[in-house]
């Protein structure tokens, strides 16, 4: 297989040559499918040729040593907790455990911990600017020159008045909220409605066929048409136009017109199925982006022609003598699912909602027997919806838990470093690429939303990254990169990079503290594990931003718990009295965790955390390597995804003769217990 020699941003030459007619020993980058050109497309990588692109199979000695031999998708930035049950686990057990505000019960205090930077850090001021804010000149920003301010390390000032970094309590509390919901089996605490709606997938069919009529009851009659030859010119002794589909747009110079012969059979496309491409395909946000880049005028017109300013009408329309491309029930010969290219969408029959199920934020939230831990240690609001009154139906919980700001070093005595980082952005459509988010097949390979008994991983979390002990980020996570060719490489993507960061060095410590109220020795418990671990795995803790480039890394440690008797603290005029320190009892409150774990999910209660496969999940994601370890993201496109089937009604991938071949899937990542940190 070829290996790269040389790179620069408009060529990339390679030896031995492809094969073909004429021998090829270089090609335009644009050539080779990587996500990213810094990581792919470096002297000494080895590609192979493939379909339509060419991939990325080994890497050189310059990325070697600290990416592995070979591009494995196993080595993403991120992770998952899976899901403890099949439905979250409620904090109670019996009537009467959860208690409100004007109780207590159980313990009350405070926790005392320091955060400890294990690698640079960075938590953003508030930014003071958007686009079109007047800039002192008097002229308006724009969106690039944003992107160029350096962002300040947060910054406050004590109650001695004294300017230090900080974290504040809330972007804390967040952070530990996700690692609580995710040991305890809780509901997903966020969840973006957007999850609720299917993914689009391609589909690529060469069935096809004309509309022919519209039956009383509102279903369309399709007639065959038979192309001869190729499929996309088309030949025969009919023409077809083929204009109104979007992604049938032809490019510049093509005729948008089909020509073919009407064949001997017909089938039917049923009004609900037509009703739902209007809803599914036409409103869905991949369409909007499109229409987005049509009114940013965008170079998307060198590949199609404009687009008409309906075009969203137009493609849900239908009208006799239009051409659709469809696959149906061969028993019935009733169209399954279309499109009006042979290239056309079409939604999964899962949402990442529907595999979620009861995971998902309840819409009538309450404190009852079913409310879960972490609703109950960081609170909950009421939600939407209303009764016949038009009161609201559900109710919203302040928690048990309060978060003091996290006070770091004086800004006079920690000077910052300025931190130019590669791409940080998130795909547009949350959580599409099945290899990452759906839980590997009994093969190890990718599953599909429309595969029976296909389950969502859980809850996503980065993992750590240690780069010479800590101190530095690897220099592929920068701008700058490595390579000569690295900064213009990302100089094509500037716009997804972030601006300039100040960030704190590793080994700067932080002070925090959490009150708590009213939780029993599990609640604490559960915390504890959360916050520190329980001393079986060097624990690592995620704060602030750019986890994926090796951000963010710290070590806490719980410096002191102390309890309270709240009989004896509100007698007395000052909080001295009534005081317990339980710092002695962390064994036992992890003890208590345990046990509660254990009793969920129906084990002995001297089953040790790491015996769940969930708290494995974590405990992986959460330890900090004991040696050089970098994550990147799938280099391959072709890892994120595969190419459909022809023919296919579920879109598979391409298998021997074009056929549909499961087994062609792309390797699915890992469960995070079965990798190392």
């Amino acid at each position: 297989m070829p290996t790269i020699k040389k790179v620069t941003p408009a060529l990339i030459e390679f030896d031995p040559p492809l094969d073909g007619p004429r021998p090829l020993r270089s090609l335009k980058p644009e050539k080779f499918g990587v996500t990213d050109k810094a990581i792919g497309l470096v002297p000494g990588n080895v590609f192979t040729k493939g379909i339509p692109s060419n991939y990325i199979t080994e890497f050189g000695r310059d990325l070697s040593p600290d990416t592995g031999l070979f591009p494995a998708i196993d080595q993403n930035p991120y992770n998952f907790v899976a899901l403890a049950d099949k439905a979250p686990w409620s904090r109670a057990l019996r009537e009467g455990d959860a208690h409100p505000h004007d109780i207590f019960k159980e313990l009350s205090g405070e926790i005392r911990f320091t955060a400890t930077a294990r690698t640079p850090c960075f938590v953003p001021a508030g930014f003071p600017f958007s686009d079109e804010d007047k800039k002192p000149d008097g002229t308006k920003y724009k969106t690039d020159e944003l992107r160029n301010l350096e962002r300040p390390f947060c910054q406050m000032r004590n109650a001695q008045q004294e300017l230090r970094y900080a974290i504040p309590g809330a972007s804390f509390k967040g952070a530990l909220r996700s690692a609580v919901e995710a040991i305890a089996n809780a509901r997903f605490g966020v969840a973006d409605r957007e999850l609720g709606t299917a993914h689009l997938y391609r589909r690529r069919v060469f069935g096809v066929g004309v509309v022919d009529s519209c039956t009383p009851t509102g279903d369309w009659v399709l007639q065959e048409i038979e192309f001869l030859r190729d499929p996309e010119s088309g030949s025969g002794t009919n023409a077809y136009d083929n204009r109104a589909g979007l992604l049938a747009q032809f490019r510049p110079g093509r005729d948008p017109v089909r020509r073919g012969t009407p064949g001997n059979r017909t089938y039917t496309l049923p009004k609900a199925l037509a009703e739902k491409y209007g809803e599914f395909i036409t409103k869905n946000p991949h369409y909007e982006a499109h229409r987005k880049a049509e009114a940013e005028k965008e170079p998307h017109e060198k590949f199609y022609v404009p687009l008409t300013s309906q075009w969203q009408s137009d493609l849900a329309q239908l009208q006799p003598k239009q051409v659709l491309y469809f696959t149906y029930d061969p028993n019935t010969r009733v169209v399954t699912n279309f499109g009006k290219n042979l290239n056309y969408l079409w939604p999964a029959s899962r949402s990442i909602q529907d595999l979620a199920g009861a995971h998902f934020p309840r819409k009538v939230p309450k404190l009852d027997l079913h409310t879960d831990l972490a609703e109950y240690l960081f609170g909950f609001v009421g939600g939407d919806e209303k009764g016949p009154d038009g009161k609201p139906l559900g109710e919203s919980f302040r928690g048990h838990l309060r978060f003091e700001t996290l006070w770091g070093p004086r800004i006079v005595d920690q000077p910052t470093s300025r931190l130019h980082l590669a791409p940080l952005t998130s795909p547009s459509a949350q959580a599409k690429s099945r290899p990452l988010y759906l839980a590997p097949g009994p093969d190890g390979k990718s599953s599909s939303f429309d595969d029976p008994g296909c389950e969502i991983r859980g809850r996503k979390f980065y993992w750590h990254q240690n780069y010479q002990g800590g101190k530095k980020i690897w220099p592929k996570h920068t701008f700058a990169g490595a390579q000569p060719s690295d900064p213009a490489f990302r100089e094509l993507v500037r716009s997804q990079c972030p601006p300039p960061l100040d960030v704190l060095p590793a080994e700067t410590p932080f002070a925090g503290c959490i009150h708590f109220s009213n939780l029993s020795p599990a609640d604490l418990g559960a915390l504890l594990f959360a916050l520190e671990g329980d001393g079986s795995f060097d624990h690592a803790f995620h704060l602030g931003k750019a986890k994926p480039r090796g951000l963010g890394s710290f070590g806490i440690r719980v410096e002191k718990i102390t309890a309270h008797r709240m009989a004896d603290r509100y007698a007395a005029l000052t909080e001295t009295k009534g005081l317990v320190d339980l710092t002695h009892k962390k064994p036992q409150v992890l003890a208590a965790f345990r046990v509660w774990v254990a009793a969920k999910t129906r084990k002995a209660p001297e089953t040790s955390l790491a015996a769940h496969a969930h708290l494995r999940d974590f405990i992986q994601l959460h330890t900090w390597p004991a040696k050089n370890s970098i994550r990147y993201y799938p280099v391959n496109f072709n890892q994120y995804s595969w190419l459909p089937a022809d023919n296919d009604e579920r879109g598979e991938p391409r298998g021997p003769q074009r056929r549909a071949d499961p087994k062609a899937r792309p390797p699915a990542m890992k469960r995070a217990r079965d990798l190392q940190p």
